[in-house]
């Protein structure tokens, strides 16, 4: 995750979640879920990763043997498993309870995490033979990604996420700071990963949904008197 060279919309969203849920910043909003949501991205890309190496007695990598790798596998989908029912239900209570300007980020952050980890889940579910029942996977894959871009939709399709308030704390103040540059990032790349969702026809089927997010950022910008597209109005 660190080292893979990219700078798409993936990428950029792991490093503020990464940075976002670093031990010694329990002061942040919803901290604890983000860290939840950070160790389930990590634990879904051990999960979805075909092979592993380790260094042996030699100078050269040695792959790790499969009896070891599916156990590992193993490992990786049990925690997956309670750490999604936990997630979900902290996201149902955030959203119930309303959000406050300086929790916006937050749980946008790691709603988007969860709605690229279910999308790319359904697209690895449609080239590889995963365990279980393919039409069940594609099911409950549909419905949560569907379920999860329609409340990021609801939430946060008027009042977008916004960078983290510095109120001018020395020992808290940097933080902030590198997270906002993060969160620039993120926005940098945002719509355009939307827009090419939408429109390219090699995409799996579930992008068309991401349109509605596209509108909303569309809609967002603006509020400030100008016009809107008419692909962003209702």
């Amino acid at each position: 995750m660190l080292g893979d060279g990219a700078s798409d919309f993936q990428t950029a969203l792991d490093a503020l979640v990464r940075n976002y849920a670093r031990s010694g910043q329990s002061f942040l909003p919803h901290y604890d879920l983000v860290r939840k949501v950070h160790e389930m991205r990590c634990l879904y890309r051990i999960w979805s990763h075909q092979k592993f190496f380790y260094q042996g007695s030699g100078p050269c990598l040695d792959e790790l043997p499969g009896q070891i790798r599916q156990s590992l596998k193993r490992i990786a989908i049990s925690r997956m498993k309670t750490r999604e029912v936990d997630v979900l239900a902290q996201f149902r209570k955030a959203l119930d309870s309303g959000l406050k300007p300086e929790e916006r980020l937050p749980i946008w952050a790691c709603m988007m995490q969860f709605i690229l980890m279910y999308r790319s889940l359904f697209d690895l579910n449609q080239s590889e033979d995963l365990r279980g029942d393919p039409l069940q996977i594609r099911t409950v894959t549909t419905n949560l990604f569907s379920n999860l871009v329609v409340m990021c939709e609801i939430s946060f399709g008027k009042k977008k996420p916004e960078a983290i308030a510095d109120d001018g704390n020395p020992a808290t103040g940097p933080i902030k700071r590198e997270l906002n540059a993060d969160f620039r990032r993120v926005e940098s790349r945002r719509d355009e990963f939307y827009q090419s969702c939408s429109n390219d026809p090699r995409s799996c089927r579930l992008d068309h949904l991401l349109g509605v997010l596209l509108a909303g950022t569309q809609r967002g910008a603006t509020r400030s008197g100008a016009r809107a597209p008419k692909r962003a109005r209702r």
